[in-house]
């Protein structure tokens, strides 16, 4: 019996260092306690006793591979650029809520059409146009996976070939995993079946951070995939950079503008998140500019609205 008990919790303790909480103290502990950390980890209620495999659905990015990718790099280097410049704050009339993929892998087409909308509302200069819809993308890109994840490239492709319909036509309903079939109409019958494109043969994939920059001054915010590490879950404020804890997945984001923390000194890009207003800072979060943290760099992509 006793023999029993001792394989039995060995294989409890196994399991648990397997799969261990998404908020480990530990981590927090050393990361706040380290005097060069540029970033504050804490608890986020989001992730609150929760374990890794529980919050896999909450990535979904597969990172493209550099022998995989075929979209024109795009290299400008231009002089003079801002020390700071927020997408948000030079045309505040195209600034969207952050918004919750929940339950579902989807980060991949919440930043792809997020970026779509806010690009083309920036160049129609129309704070009326409608936001558009990841869950068209989700239901009907079958070049990807709805919940289960989605390529930068592919929903890129899919924007350009086949297009999106408004959010309000086909509103989000995967945030519990399920995925619905493509439809061919809108929820309200009375609201016309319209698909938004973007540019044929506009997407780029940003080969320099001065070349992203350039971009996002003139035309918006683009999409960004980079590697999430167990940290990063508990991320509250500062600049971050990956400093404990496994890989966790890809991760698709919107990277919106750029700054210099004053109190680090550390260049970074403002990135919005697809987790609500309750992670981070009410949704966004810094990472560490110019040194391809966590693959950011390698992973910049919009298309042309």
């Amino acid at each position: 019996m006793k023999l029993f008990v001792a394989a039995l919790l060995f294989a409890l303790v196994a399991a648990c260092m397997a799969d261990p909480m998404v908020l480990d103290q530990r981590i927090i502990d050393r990361i706040n306690s380290d005097p060069k950390s540029t970033w504050t980890a804490g608890h986020n209620a989001i992730f609150a006793g929760k374990r890794m495999s529980q919050v896999k659905h909450m990535l979904g990015a597969f990172l493209v591979q550099p022998e995989t990718d075929h979209s024109p790099k795009f290299d400008l280097s231009p002089k003079n650029l801002p020390d700071n410049f927020d997408s948000y704050k030079n045309w505040p009339q195209c600034a969207h809520p952050v918004r919750n993929q929940a339950r579902c892998g989807s980060c991949w087409a919440f930043s792809a059409s997020e970026a779509f909308t806010d690009r083309a509302c920036i160049a129609q200069s129309n704070p009326s146009f409608p936001i558009l819809s990841p869950q068209d993308m989700v239901s009907c890109d079958h070049s990807d996976y709805g919940c289960r994840g989605g390529y930068l490239t592919n929903a890129w492709r899919y924007l350009e070939n086949t297009g999106i319909v408004t959010d309000k036509c086909f509103p989000y309903k995967s945030g519990g995993g399920f995925v619905p079939s493509c439809p061919n109409k809108c929820d309200n019958s009375a609201d016309q079946w319209k698909k938004y494109k973007v540019q044929s043969g506009s997407t780029k994939h940003f080969g320099s951070v001065e070349a992203a920059q350039n971009d996002i001054m003139a035309h918006g915010p683009i999409q960004g995939g980079f590697q999430v590490f167990q940290d990063f879950f508990s991320y509250t404020s500062g600049v971050y950079q990956h400093k404990s804890g496994g890989l966790a997945g890809g991760h698709a984001i919107l990277v919106t503008g750029w700054g210099v923390d004053s109190n680090s000194k550390l260049p970074y890009w403002i990135v919005k998140n697809s987790w609500g207003t309750g992670w981070g800072m009410s949704g966004y979060f810094w990472i560490l500019r110019g040194q391809n943290e966590c693959q950011l760099e390698s992973q910049l992509y919009a298309g042309q609205a």
